[in-house]
């Protein structure tokens, strides 16, 4: 069969689609998970719709669910002295899976109160551990030890101390560690996948004797793209996994992913930064404003959620101390309250040089809860080395270590003149001038209302420095400054996350989460829409039927489709070629190549130095044959008889 043919058969959408989907990835070898719910979960109306939510899941492609199995929600009763837990309901739930081709990870998450902290409860831990392992014998092999194990609680680990912290989930981790191997010597036990990449939590842990099969961890990146930090994050990680002795340990990503929930950008950025703008003399219409590559993408786009601006710059992080303010007066260096250390003194010796600097969050190199180095990392202890006010005499207060009081009944209002609108969002953080050097000048335009106490704090303004340059700042709450992706922006970042992790070589990747409002919330959650499918309930208004209803994301086909198209095992190259990135793989089961391109900045064309034999779209329709291929966001599928080499590529940002 010709190669044509063969790619051709692997996006076919004849059913039974899972079957389909198995010929080129099934099994315990396949890459492709997704955080499918709690095997736990007992309500009616979700449990009826259980075993059609992972069928659902099979015939796309997936080939493994994470699911909690949690002793603080799990049943039991005391016998002769002991405690006897009640799995009946999680051996029906992993059942189901396994007779669907799903394998199961278990995550071994969230104990009870009378079981914390665990340290001093480990004979209980590693009771309910043995116990849960025993049960699902036959029916799955891997258990994760606890989710997100680095978030500090005195209350779960005994203790908040950075280095003690760490050194008490690892007693815990090898306690299961010891229990699970007991009652089943070939499981898998999977490191708790922590929030971001921890490196120093993650080193000592490795350097107090941690004991698992899988590194885990959890990179989200809401404010970005997948290819801006990953790759970087994930070699340091690599790089401290070596160090530690622990080079040859695979790395899962149990968790992922982009919200898509339906709330939008308010005008809040607009109307706080227009006023903000003329009180230092400046009208964006007739200026450049300059972002650093990766603030402004498809994931935040900061040219529709601020002024507008005469024109737009892109510039990479080390070229910040290159620019020339009165060619490019503004600068957006950061997307959120979370900076980047290298880029710290190039944003100050920019403001000295006379540029404005916008910060859309809350001023970044504040405080060393948010301060990062270049790969995300949170650098902490180090706030005498980067803490802006003393260079410039800037400072955020958050309402939680300042001497005021705010309750949740608070709204925004912009100060007179520029008294316009009010927001009923709550805010955490307000602006002060407090620590201002004498030589500098604070003007605030928006105030945050504490409508109990009868109290203001400024939250939006802009400063002047003697330099000339400037700031314009927003401390103002994610829900007024962030938005969640769309459906079909959620869908272009689905293969690109996936090919940027699987060339990095890590072993899972687990998609956060299969479905939206799966557990009920409203439907502007952020956490209840990170789903590739959402559950319209009964009481749903789009619901008619009197049952509830699934319904899949464009991000569930472009889930299905490079999960067709990528088989078991295949090592996947990924190159980048003047903003262009193309992945590539081989099939070695039919001889096929295959090629994933994309631009995540731009749009063009792209010519390979072969003729490709097939062409398809990020959701598998194909495309006709041709010499020349657009690009641009949304990844395009080439098949080829030999090896594809990127011949040519015209690229506009």
């Amino acid at each position: 069969m010709n190669v044509l043919k063969l790619f051709a058969l692997a996006l076919a959408s004849a059913a039974p689609a899972a079957a389909c989907a198995g010929e080129a990835n099934d099994g315990k070898a396949s890459p492709f998970g997704m955080c499918h719910g709690s095997i736990y979960q007992d309500l009616s109306e979700r449990k009826t719709l259980t075993f059609g939510q992972k069928k659902n899941l099979a015939e796309h492609g997936v080939r493994w669910v994470r699911a909690d199995l949690r002793p603080a929600w799990q049943p039991w009763r005391m016998e002769n002295g002991r405690r006897v837990w009640n799995f009946d309901h999680a051996i029906q739930q992993a059942n189901q899976a396994k007779n669907l081709g799903l394998n199961m990870l278990c995550l071994l998450n969230t104990t009870p109160d009378w079981m914390n902290p665990i340290p001093d409860h480990l004979d209980e831990w590693t009771n309910f551990v043995h116990q849960a392992v025993v049960a699902m014998k036959g029916r799955t092999d891997y258990f994760e030890v606890w989710n997100e194990e680095n978030f500090t609680s005195t209350n779960l680990w005994g203790t908040a101390d950075k280095t003690g912290h760490p050194r008490n989930y690892t007693k815990c981790l090898n306690a299961a560690y010891r229990a699970i191997k007991a009652a089943n010597p070939r499981a898998t036990v999977v490191y708790g996948g922590t929030t971001h990449v921890p490196l120093e939590f993650i080193r000592t842990c490795n350097e107090a004797g941690a004991l698992y099969d899988a590194m885990n961890v959890h990179p989200y990146m809401p404010d970005t793209l997948p290819e801006c930090g990953l790759r970087d994050i994930l070699l340091r990680l690599k790089k401290v996994m070596r160090e530690t002795g622990r080079g040859d340990v695979p790395i899962w990503v149990t968790e992922i992913g982009w919200s898509t929930s339906p709330q939008r950008p308010s005008s809040f950025l607009k109307d706080v930064f227009n006023p903000a703008f003329k009180a230092l003399g400046m009208d964006p219409s007739k200026l450049t404003l300059t972002m650093v590559k990766g603030v402004s993408s498809e994931v935040r786009d900061f040219r529709e959620r601020l002024p507008k601006f005469a024109a737009y710059h892109m510039v990479d992080p080390w070229d910040i101390d290159k620019l020339d303010v009165r060619k490019y007066p503004v600068l957006l260096p950061v997307a959120s309250e979370w900076g980047i250390a290298s880029t710290r003194q190039p944003v100050i010796d920019y403001v000295r040089r006379g540029g404005v600097v916008v910060f859309p969050e809350s001023f970044v190199y504040n405080a060393t809860s948010k301060l990062c180095d270049d790969f995300g990392n949170l650098l902490p202890g180090s706030l005498d080395k980067i803490d802006v006010r003393k260079e410039l005499g800037l400072r955020v207060d958050a309402t939680w270590t300042a001497p005021v009081t705010v309750t949740s009944n608070v709204t925004f209002s912009l100060d007179k003149p520029y008294q316009t609108k009010c927001y009923g969002h709550r805010f955490t953080h307000y602006l002060t001038a407090q620590w201002l050097p004498k030589d500098v000048a604070f003007t605030p335009v928006c105030w945050g209302v504490d409508a109990e106490k009868g109290k203001t704090y400024p939250v939006g303004g802009a400063y002047r420095f003697a330099s000339g340059g400037g700031m314009v700042v927003a401390a103002s709450p994610g829900s007024a400054a962030r938005a969640d992706v769309s459906p079909k922006v959620q869908a272009l970042l689905v293969p690109r996350t996936y090919l940027v992790l699987l060339a990095e070589g890590m072993e899972k990747v687990f998609w956060y989460c299969a479905y939206s409002d799966a557990r009920g919330h409203e439907d502007s959650n952020l956490e209840a829409n990170y789903g590739l499918a959402s559950i319209y309930r009964t009481d749903h208004p789009e619901n008619k039927t009197g049952w509830p209803v699934i319904k899949n994301k464009p991000g569930m086909k472009a889930y299905q489709t490079l999960a067709r198209l990528l088989p078991s095992g295949a090592k996947v190259v990924l190159r980048q070629q003047k903003g262009v990135y193309y992945a590539r793989w081989e099939n070695k089961a039919t001889g096929e190549h295959l090629a994933a391109v994309w631009a995540p900045y731009g749009k063009g064309t792209v010519r390979f130095a072969a003729k490709p034999v097939a062409a398809h779209s990020i959701f598998g329709k194909p495309l006709k044959l041709r010499d020349t291929y657009p690009v641009g966001p949304a990844v395009l599928y080439l098949a080829f008889a030999q090896v594809p080499e990127l011949a040519e590529v015209d690229l506009k940002e």
